[in-house]
């Protein structure tokens, strides 16, 4: 899923007023936009409620993108950290938010940290062997945010690794589109359905489209 298709998704969700408590958004290709319109989503849906948990791995977040989030919700004191239900427990608890960052694109994710923690944006590491999880934190005073496996990001290697991946793939699929649209030889006729070649071909040519990576849990 693009910045532009979660920007419409998002959208929709602050039109019809949904409650996205658990919103994942992983495996996709967020970026700075996409982080920009997720914010304003954060801001502008009130009447919605909280979101519980946001899935965020593996996609193009970098540094700035994801201390305006951070930002986003240190100024919303009122809603966050959110207040639900915990399972054994009567009423409702302030638990932090459960963010998942990991894989992104973040190059110094130990001073992003040390940015959060001058601009007392509180967080939790959210170890297990502290048995904090999404719907618990073993923190005496509630922080904002859970982070766990925050520190893995993608490598620069990793990044120039996978764009080269994309590329091959990307001419194997035009190499394949050519040799499919060719006409026989031989005084053959050409039995696909979509004849030609080249972008008039592939503008004629149908296909699946997809949000990509989206899963949306509503109470």
């Amino acid at each position: 899923m693009s910045d532009r298709a979660l920007w419409m998704l998002l959208d929709c969700l602050t039109q019809f007023e949904v409650q996205a408590s658990y919103l994942k958004l992983n495996n996709n290709r967020i970026s700075g936009a996409g982080m920009l319109a997720l914010c304003e989503f954060i801001r502008n849906n009130k009447r919605a409620g909280q979101i519980y948990e946001l899935h965020l791995s593996q996609n193009e977040i970098d540094d700035a993108s994801a201390l305006e989030l951070f930002r986003t919700l240190k100024e919303l004191k009122h809603r966050y950290p959110p207040k639900r239900e915990i399972h054994g427990y009567e009423g409702l608890h302030l638990v932090p938010l459960w963010l998942r960052l990991s894989r992104n694109k973040i190059r110094d994710p130990a001073a992003l940290l040390e940015t959060l923690t001058a601009e007392e944006i509180t967080f939790c590491p959210a170890l297990r062997r502290d048995g904090c999880g999404p719907g618990y934190c073993s923190w005496e005073d509630t922080p904002l945010v859970h982070l766990p496996f925050f520190s893995e990001q993608v490598a620069e290697e990793e990044v120039e690794h996978d764009a080269a991946y994309a590329a091959k793939e990307a001419y194997d699929r035009d190499d394949a589109r050519e040799h499919r649209d060719r006409p026989r030889r031989r005084g053959g006729r050409n039995r696909n359905r979509w004849k030609g070649t080249g972008e008039a071909a592939e503008a004629r040519r149908p296909g699946p489209w997809s949000l990509g990576s989206v899963s949306l849990l509503c109470p």
